[in-house]
Formats: C-alpha cells, sequence, structure tokens
C-alpha cells in the first residue's frame, strides 16, 4: 500500500510495468501486452486530469457539467478495466500454477478487494514457498 501513495495511486500501472516481462514468462497462454498498462495508464491520466479541472472550475465558482459526466465516465470506465486487469493476471497467474501442478489458491473475493496487492502478496507467499521447498531439498541432501 505504501507503493500507490509513492506512486501517486497509480500502482497498478507501475506494477504492471515493472512485472510484464516476468508475467509474460510464466506458464500461460494469456500474455500481459504493452497496450493493457499504457491503455490504463491513459484511462488513469483522463480520469485524474478531468477530475483537476472539475475542481479548479468548481472554486472560481465555474458549473463544470460536460467535464463533471466525463470524469464520472472515466471513473467507470477505470473500474471497469481495473477489474478486468487484476482477474486477467489472476488467471494467468492460476494458469501457470495449473501446468506447473502447484496447489496454490488465489481468492477471487481478496482479488476483487485487494487487487494487486492480493496478486502481488500471493505472488510473495509463492516465492517464499518454492524458496523452503529448495530449502528443504538441501537440507536433505546435505544430511
Amino acid at each position: 500500500m505504501g507503493m500507490t501513495f509513492l506512486t501517486l495511486g497509480y500502482y497498478l500501472v507501475y506494477w504492471l510495468f515493472t512485472r510484464r516481462k516476468a508475467l509474460n514468462q510464466l506458464h500461460s497462454n494469456r500474455k500481459v501486452y504493452m497496450a493493457i498498462p499504457v491503455l490504463f495508464l491513459v484511462v488513469s491520466l483522463l480520469w485524474d486530469g478531468s477530475d483537476f479541472i472539475v475542481w479548479v472550475m468548481e472554486g472560481l465558482g465555474k458549473e463544470p457539467l460536460f467535464l463533471r459526466d466525463f470524469s464520472d465516465l472515466m471513473r467507470l470506465l477505470w473500474w471497469i478495466q481495473y477489474l478486468v486487469i487484476v482477474f486477467y493476471l489472476r488467471r494467468l497467474l492460476l494458469d501457470h500454477f495449473k501446468a506447473i501442478e502447484q496447489p496454490f489458491h488465489i481468492s477471487r473475493v481478496l482479488t476483487f478487494f485487494f487487487g494487486e496487492w492480493h496478486l502481488q502478496g500471493c505472488l510473495n507467499n509463492y516465492h517464499d514457498y518454492i524458496k523452503e521447498k529448495k530449502n528443504d531439498a538441501e537440507s536433505l541432501s546435505g544430511s
């Protein structure tokens, strides 16, 4: 959540840009194409920009009817896009776990409410699981 603050609310865009190559190397037919984070960034900027202009215009005592509607439309589009992306990523990760025969579960409910934070947590847990499995194997072979 700290990264969301540091990235000014653009953590999912940052996360997709920085994890795209690794996600595309997983065992899944689903891929994260560059268009996904770029389109999400454009919609995010349009929403934030129109919200800012609405805020400025209201501060000046003007009524920004069209812009408020546009901002609401961008907000709706952002949420739809967000949910499609996080559930697409969830499916990509589940495809990978199935392909490598790892019984790893990713909650739909937690994905809905916590999105990329939950997915990142699942990846961290999986990484810890692999590390622990490797350490166990090394300790058995070293005995």
